[in-house]
């Protein structure tokens, strides 16, 4: 059976992943910050809250047990009106790709 439990991000949370240069959590005020964990069908689910890197950067990297096989490309709601293509690469890579509008 698959562990459904969240797993925040941060250096200091059960994984220890790093979040990438410039980029943080922002929840807090009724928004989660950032997380993942794997459902029971398998698939790894990501939601949350972050801010403050670049486009094109690394917004962190999954634990290998959580990684797509193939490039996973997601269209995610933008604070303040927007969107935003991110990318689940292979290698764990969660990348902000670009920002629409």
């Amino acid at each position: 059976m698959a562990d459904t439990a969240w797993y925040k991000i941060g250096i200091d949370e059960d994984y220890e992943i790093e979040f990438g240069a410039g980029w943080a959590n922002v929840g807090g005020s009724g928004n989660p910050d950032a997380q993942f964990y794997m459902n029971e069908e398998g698939e790894t689910v990501v939601i949350g809250y972050v801010d403050g890197g670049e486009e094109g950067s690394i917004i962190f990297n999954l634990p290998e047990e959580n990684r797509p096989r193939y490039r996973e490309p997601f269209v995610v709601a933008v604070e303040g009106g927007g969107t935003a293509n991110v990318a689940i690469y292979p290698n764990g890579d969660v990348v902000l790709e670009s920002f629409n509008g």
